[in-house]
């Protein structure tokens, strides 16, 4: 009994001391690396907003105006789905994606790769949104974050 006390303590402490030794998941891009994709007002910030969780921010901006690429990358999602409309997802470095939902016109097809500035789209009022606007989500390994932290000052 004491043996097998002891090498399961060896076992938690060699546990611990492997958890101090692995690097966290690190944000690395610079946070004002990106881009804004469109000029216009925020009418809709991320975060909780009437209950549920709104995954980026909404800009208001005439119907066709045209959407920049916010970072280099390359497209993994230019198609209708349901909610967003028209969308266009691209891959960035360091496991970072962006998101462009309510297009009304797509101008690129996955895998294109894309450079910052690029005209990747217009704005539209596809899938479920109350009028034209941009809804624009950056997302780190795939989770949401606040695009106001990492967009450049306009």
């Amino acid at each position: 009994m004491i043996k097998i006390t002891f090498i399961l303590l060896i076992f938690i402490s060699s546990c611990t001391i492997f958890r101090w030794m692995v690097p966290e998941k690190k944000e690395t891009l610079e946070k004002t690396n990106f881009i804004w994709p469109i000029e216009g007002r925020i009418v809709s910030y991320f975060g909780k907003r009437n209950g549920m969780f709104h995954k980026g921010i909404d800009i208001a901006a005439p119907e066709e105006k045209k959407i920049k690429a916010s970072l280099d990358g390359v497209v993994t999602y230019s198609d209708f789905r349901p909610g967003y409309g028209n969308l266009i997802i691209i891959a960035h470095s360091d496991n970072f994606s962006t998101v462009y939902a309510h297009c009304k016109e797509r101008f690129v097809q996955e895998g294109k790769r894309i450079k910052q500035g690029e005209i990747i789209a217009t704005v539209g009022k596809t899938g479920k949104a109350f009028g034209p606007h941009l809804h624009f989500e950056i997302r780190h390994f795939g989770e949401a974050k606040d695009p106001l932290i990492y967009l450049k000052n306009p």
